[in-house]
């Protein structure tokens, strides 16, 4: 049992009531004032790990969670929120509360994505604006209030003004530092939920990389945007200016994925999993369904096939559905002969329908391991369009008891093998 305190600056405290790593989920109960108490399930270790700290012993019972603004706002309306956060503004009396404010009102928009229900109230949208002309017009510093006025911009839809503000604040901060933590929460994902629709934020991205090649040249904030705005064609090329941003920032996260990806569809499945593990043990933002399915996957073809459980798991507790997942981890379960682990998750994806005929040929071999025969004859009887391929028929003729297997699967087409 690991129990740390978190906070929420609107509906109480709360607390961590367990960590579970294997299969990937952290329940939180949380006491919401005169509320019952009610408990909440969240991907681990992705929502919680960048605030956690750590000690020898594990984690330390004093940490502060910062997420929860961010995760707990269907406890109350969004309008409420706002409100209060604006609220909060008028009673500010330094640059630091009011930035922390700030950011509150920037997480609500951007992490919860409430951008439209904000706007289909008129007066809360307006509100919102004002608020923060407002904040511009009394922070002092102007790294602070350019990066406000860039974000009102275009959060209104103004992307010239947006990025004419942003020059400014590029130009402020031109010889410092940017972690590419602060470049996906403040840049990427603001242009990705703010810019509309798919050919306006291929327009924006291209010119945050011109701002950058103008203010921040060299860098690997720079060099990263160059390359996902000018691909280039070769591998090897590609290869080599992802590995020249590392050299600039080992922890430009996103480079572990371009280059995991590289290395996976290459199927150098060792390179693969040496990126994608550094991705995920980072604690950042690219610990997805996608990321473990493709190391699980990787794991599976070098026949790490109890590895390769683990990151199908946390797979499926992100997105219980994420196609092929289910069929894969059954494969896993196969492959380490716990058949009946295997069957229930072919039965699941079987039931999904995503994942073609891989379940039914699986279930097959894994019925037939089992000694269960007859099941498996009404299996290929009830579905003989997935079965009219070799080893299959083999199979099935192997056990049929001097049944015709041709006969079993006939007037059906096939399905590619």
């Amino acid at each position: 049992m690991v129990e740390v305190k978190v906070f929420h600056n609107i509906f109480g405290e709360g607390y961590i009531q367990s960590v579970d790593e294997a299969v990937g989920t952290v329940s939180v109960i949380f006491s919401l004032g005169t509320q019952t108490e009610r408990q909440h399930t969240f991907p681990y270790p992705s929502v919680f790990e960048k605030h956690l700290k750590y000690d020898d012993t594990g984690l330390q019972a004093e940490a502060v969670v910062k997420i929860n603004e961010i995760k707990f706002l269907e406890q109350a309306p969004i309008k409420d929120i706002v409100l209060k956060y604006i609220q909060d503004f008028r009673n500010a009396s330094n640059d630091d509360d009011i930035i922390k404010i700030f950011n509150s009102i920037f997480n609500t928009i951007i992490y919860i994505d409430v951008d439209d229900e904000i706007k289909q109230d008129n007066d809360l949208y307006i509100a919102v604006l004002k608020f923060f002309d407002d904040m511009y017009d009394v922070i002092n510093n102007d790294k602070d209030r350019f990066f406000v006025k860039a974000f009102r911009n275009i959060y209104n839809g103004d992307y010239d003004g947006y990025f004419n503000t942003l020059g400014q604040y590029f130009n402020v901060v031109k010889d410092e530092d940017i972690t590419y933590d602060g470049v996906y929460v403040d840049f990427l994902n603001v242009l990705n939920i703010l810019s509309g629709d798919d050919n306006i934020l291929d327009a924006n991205l291209n010119r945050l990389s011109g701002l950058l090649n103008e203010y921040k040249e060299g860098t690997a904030f720079c060099d990263y945007m160059n390359f996902i705005t000018k691909p280039k064609q070769n591998t090897g090329d590609k290869i080599k200016v992802l590995e020249l941003i590392l050299e600039k920032d080992k922890n430009w996260y996103a480079v572990y994925k371009h280059l995991g990806d590289i290395y996976y569809f290459q199927k150098d499945w060792v390179k693969a999993i040496e990126n994608y593990g550094k991705v995920l043990s980072s604690g950042k933002l690219w610990q997805t369904a996608e990321v473990y399915f493709f190391v699980g996957y990787a794991c599976s073809k070098i026949n790490q096939h109890a590895r390769a459980i683990d990151y199908y798991k946390k797979c499926l507790s992100l997105s219980p559905d994420y196609v092929y997942a289910n069929n894969n981890i059954g494969w896993g379960y196969y492959r380490v002969n716990d058949y009946e682990l295997a069957l229930r998750h072919f039965d699941k994806s079987i039931e999904l329908g995503t994942d073609k005929y891989y379940p039914f040929r699986n279930k097959l071999k894994t019925l037939v391991k089992l000694g269960r025969n007859e099941e498996a004859i009404t299996l290929a009887k009830e579905n003989p369009a997935y079965f009219k391929v070799k080893h299959c028929v083999e199979l099935l003729d192997k056990i049929s008891k001097g049944q015709d297997v041709d006969k079993l699967l006939d007037g059906t087409e096939d399905v590619p093998s």
